[in-house]
């Protein structure tokens, strides 16, 4: 089994979530990319035996729920050809929030960071082909598209795959992060 940890931004990029699946279709892309909400990863995809995906989940999702919310911002919208993404600053409580979780799995597990996982490319995927030439098609068809300058970390998805292809991943929970004491939710 393959498990996914990420911050869930489908809802606060709902607009521009339907007009990339839209792109997609338009464009021809052979697999759909929306199985999982719009999010930013906290950890590669890695695979686990299924047997031993339960505590991992577990011991992931006590420390993930014991982040407070944070602000992040989005750089700009990037095409690098064979992803076309929203760039995510990197910030100080990104990457704690990152680095704990990359920890844990390191400290408990032994499962160790991929070099993905530590070159600090904070995204929110919007288009993923081998082929440039759709990826570029769909970026065109996004024209003038808005998106905020700020997210907020709120929400956190942990998805799974049997077998960790594109499109075959799906959520198993969310988790809503409290706010610090004293502040709206």
């Amino acid at each position: 089994m393959f498990l996914w940890f990420g911050i869930d931004v489908d809802q606060q990029l709902a607009d521009l979530k339907r007009l990339c699946e839209k792109a997609e279709k338009q464009a021809g892309f052979r697999v759909q990319g929306y199985s999982l909400p719009m999010h930013i990863s906290l950890k590669i995809p890695f695979q686990v035996p299924d047997e031993e995906a339960a505590p991992i989940l577990e011991a992931c999702a006590a420390y993930l729920a014991s982040l407070r919310p944070f602000p992040i911002t989005v750089k700009a919208l990037e095409n690098r050809h064979s992803i076309v993404w929203l760039r995510i600053l990197e910030s100080p409580a990104l990457c704690a929030a990152q680095d704990g979780l990359l920890a844990l799995l390191q400290s408990r597990f032994q499962i160790a960071p991929h070099a993905y996982d530590t070159d600090r490319a904070y995204h929110v995927t919007l288009f993923m082909d081998e082929d440039p030439a759709k990826n570029d098609l769909a970026c065109s068809l996004l024209g003038n598209a808005a998106f905020p300058d700020t997210l907020f970390v709120r929400r956190i998805g942990i998805g799974e795959s049997p077998t960790g292809e594109l499109g075959t991943y799906h959520p198993v929970r969310f988790l809503m992060l409290d706010p610090p004491e004293g502040e709206p939710s």
